[in-house]
């Protein structure tokens, strides 16, 4: 199965986030139009994207810390 059946400990059962604090596997992903990856400044896209995604990965990061 792809989700908890329970909100994991620590947090409240009414969090408006509730459905997705019992997931068990999140995906970040950004297409892009294969041509771009030889364009001048992709590299800058990539690194625009990654950031992006920084907040998710360090929250999911601090969670794991208390398991």
């Amino acid at each position: 199965e792809d989700a908890l059946k329970k909100i994991p400990k620590g947090f409240s059962p009414d969090d408006e986030f509730a459905d997705y604090l019992k997931l068990k596997n999140f995906v970040v992903k950004k297409q892009l139009p294969v041509a771009e990856v030889t364009e001048k400044g992709f590299a800058k896209k990539v690194d625009e994207a990654f950031k992006l995604m920084k907040p998710l990965n360090h929250f999911l990061r601090d969670v794991l810390k208390s398991y």
